[in-house]
């Protein structure tokens, strides 16, 4: 007798990596059958919603499923039972795992682009928390869109039939990995302005006025939150704290002015423009200010450094229109388009065996197949927890009924 548990058994289709589509100015990019973030295409469904206020769910990418056929049928896989049109993929507000997060969009009813409600939650903070249970004006309702490709893998992995659970999956993981490595080269770390600078030998560092209005949004963000870290100081403080709760006080009274004037200078500008050397000069200031001026007020809500506004302006520029997407220097451009069609250490991936954290996801859906996997992906703004994963699930008889409602999403973390 043991008490060793065999390897959790999913019903598993060909595997199919999920990678983001290369980038060629004027190239159809805004015409992608599948993509992540943006807007979906639900024709004449319903944005789902769900929770005790019945709060729209945050889009988070459609994947047409003339495409999945496709690679299927090119790995001489089983086809899995899917209709025609596109499946759009959501989350529940604060990134809880709700019910019906997938909608099936019939071919013949994909149409113009599907706006979020007027009451949808934000999807990130310019500069902090995912899914944000409070939010301003200028957080975000959607994720950047990015077309993507779908691609399936070939992999054999071997290991004896009365393996161990962990054996089983560490060989499955371990195959998946190197075909992956085959078809798509890795990147051990997120993307940054000065990495992407030197990989490509550019001297010149390049400021947009992008990087004022994303500066001036997170400094709006931080004043958004300052009261309640005032009253948070003043309960641990105490009585015995009053003299600091009130240089607190005054320094807020001269940060809210300071972020006041940042959003007057930065208004009114193209922020895809290149910024004039007068104009870095002043953001430059006025980040160094911010930085060690009003560190109480800047530190959960601001870029770290420089370069991090950098980064965030050369991330907004990847996704932005042709006309903007032109003015990112072509190194940067071609450097993204080989280096960072995966996400950092790891991938998005339609069925087969996911990433493995706890164990716990697989072993709650034994059985079932995993429809998606989307897991934490700087680009994205994804960022998941501790390098997490969402993972949709549906029971094999609900896919060939096509009852989407039976959709479950887990979420592991390191």
């Amino acid at each position: 007798m043991t008490n060793e548990r065999r390897a959790p058994v999913t019903v598993a289709f060909p595997t199919l990596i999920i990678s983001r589509r290369q980038r060629q100015i004027g190239s159809g990019w805004d015409a992608a059958p599948s993509w992540f973030g943006g807007e979906p295409r639900l024709g004449d469904r319903p944005w789902p919603r769900g929770g005790p206020r019945r709060t729209p769910y945050h889009f988070l990418a459609q994947i047409d499923l003339a495409e999945v056929a496709r690679e299927v049928a090119r790995s001489g896989g089983a086809p899995p039972p899917l209709p025609d049109g596109a499946l759009a993929f959501f989350m529940g507000a604060g990134g809880e795992g709700n019910d019906s997060p997938v909608v099936h969009v019939p071919r013949t009813e994909l149409g113009g682009p599907t706006a979020p409600p007027p009451d949808a939650p934000a999807a990130f903070e310019p500069w902090g928390a995912i899914f944000p249970e409070t939010f301003g004006p200028e957080a975000p309702r959607l994720f950047p869109r990015w077309p993507v490709d779908v691609t399936s893998i070939g992999f054999d992995p071997e290991f004896p039939p009365e393996a161990h659970e962990a054996d089983v999956l560490e060989a499955i993981w371990a195959a998946q990995d190197a075909a992956v490595g085959q078809l798509f080269p890795r990147r051990p770390y997120f993307f940054a302005a000065s990495e992407a600078y030197k990989l490509v030998g550019e001297g010149v560092r390049r400021y947009w006025w992008h990087s004022a209005h994303h500066y001036a949004a997170c400094l709006r963000a931080a004043l958004r939150h300052l009261p309640g870290r005032v009253e948070g100081w003043r309960q641990r403080l105490g009585a015995a704290g009053a003299t600091r709760v009130a240089e607190l006080e005054r320094n807020a009274a001269e940060f809210e002015i300071f972020a006041r004037e940042v959003a007057d200078w930065a208004r009114g500008t193209d922020p895809w423009r290149l910024m004039p050397p007068e104009a870095v000069a002043r953001l430059k200031e006025a980040f160094e200010r911010g930085k060690k001026g009003f560190a109480d007020f800047t530190r959960y809500y601001a870029p770290h450094s420089l370069d991090d506004l950098e980064t965030e302006t050369l991330l907004a520029l990847a996704t932005a229109d042709d006309r903007a997407y032109a003015m990112m220097p072509e190194p940067v451009r071609e450097l993204i388009n080989a280096r960072s069609l995966l996400p950092a250490g790891g991938w998005h991936q339609m069925f087969g065996q996911g990433v493995v954290i706890q164990t716990n996801a697989a072993l709650e859906n034994e059985g079932n197949v995993m429809l998606l996997q989307l897991v934490y992906d700087d680009m994205m703004q994804w960022r998941f927890g501790d390098m997490g994963a969402f993972q949709f699930w549906i029971p094999p008889d609900d896919l060939a009924r096509g009852n989407w409602a039976a959709v479950r999403v887990t979420f592991e973390m390191g």
